[in-house]
């Protein structure tokens, strides 16, 4: 068991022995690599031969090489994941923007962030479809992106027994940044999916074997990741926003994004102007204060209540499992 303050390295030893004994198909393939500081977690037994490289010195040199490790660090991804069938080779890029002192004594929110992007990443590697929607032909970065992102919310409720709410509040976030002033998060628009698997009972989650989580995170991807068009669509109806958030910030960009709910009708466009304008009338900081804020928060509230209920949100009881594809890609966050 960890301590309540543990260092990154044991947050990453106990992640690599966990996924090796959960995944059979890890096992001896997995190396976790923190491009930040330069080390690894590989398994005791790693044969470095076994993986095509001559000692420990030439697979370090590989790590620190490697294009992803470069992608991930010099885009400043917070995690990457690759599958490397030339080495046998199944690998997780981690760039966490901790400082030295952050990495030997976590607090309780950077150990969840951790975890958050380990089992990400991990989804990615272990789930076929949330590593294959980046293989040119599949062309569908954004339901993996929906699978990795749904399975670390699951799992978050499987480890820590608590609300993924934090997970939901990061989405909505992405969101609203997608909406107001950066549209090539659009391959990271989680926040339909995550909508839904909120409205999973804990205590069946906690249940669950790891395949059946798998199969459950691309089940609900499937279901409520919005197909392309759609996304391009919330961006065309939101450009506005954008053009008003650019000139004028947020002051400026809100009663736009507003205007885009009152004038849509009971459809994904108007939920998520709702949500994200809520959002930032109801988050301290944003300076959002005097009557004519409280009285368009007031108006959203009473035009959400006349929506229909059925938007996001769709029915999660009945669930059938997904085909799962076979083909390989790379992949970074």
């Amino acid at each position: 068991m960890l301590p309540p303050y543990p260092s990154l390295n044991a947050i990453l030893t106990a992640f690599h022995q966990e996924a090796e004994s959960d995944y059979p198909s890890l096992q001896g393939n997995l190396c976790i690599f923190d491009v930040r500081s330069g080390s690894y977690i590989i398994a005791d037994d790693f044969d470095f031969q076994a993986h095509g490289f001559a000692d420990r010195a030439a697979f370090e040199a590989y790590l620190t090489g490697h294009t992803t490790a470069k992608i991930c660090r010099e885009d400043n991804h917070r995690g990457c994941a690759d599958k490397i069938p030339d080495h046998n080779l199944m690998m997780i890029f981690l760039n966490l923007d901790y400082t030295d002192a952050q990495c030997e004594k976590l607090s309780r929110q950077d150990m969840l962030d951790a975890y958050h992007t380990l089992d990400h990443e991990l989804a990615h590697l272990v789930i076929p479809a949330a590593f294959d929607g980046y293989e040119a032909s599949a062309g569908n970065a954004l339901l993996a992106e929906n699978i990795a992102e749904t399975y670390a919310m699951l799992r978050h409720h499987q480890r820590f027994q608590e609300s993924a709410l934090p997970l939901k509040y990061s989405a909505l976030m992405l969101a609203s940044h997608m909406l107001m002033e950066t549209p090539s998060l659009r391959s990271h628009f989680f926040y339909p999916t995550i909508r839904a698997a909120e409205n999973l009972a804990p205590e069946k989650l906690r249940e669950m074997d790891r395949a059946a989580t798998c199969t459950l995170a691309e089940t609900l991807a499937r279901q409520h990741t919005p197909p392309q068009n759609k996304v391009e669509a919330i961006l065309r109806a939101t450009a506005k926003c954008r053009k008003a958030y650019s000139s004028g910030g947020l002051r400026a960009a809100l009663p736009v994004l507003a205007d885009v709910a009152f004038a849509g009708k009971a459809d994904d466009i108007t939920r998520l102007a709702i949500d994200v304008s809520l959002h930032y009338l109801n988050t301290p900081g944003h300076m959002l204060v005097g009557p004519q804020w409280q009285k368009l928060r007031r108006d959203l509230k009473e035009f959400d209540l006349r929506l229909s209920q059925n938007t996001l949100l769709a029915d999660t009881r009945h669930i059938d499992a997904p085909p799962i594809g076979h083909r390989k890609r790379i992949f970074s966050r």
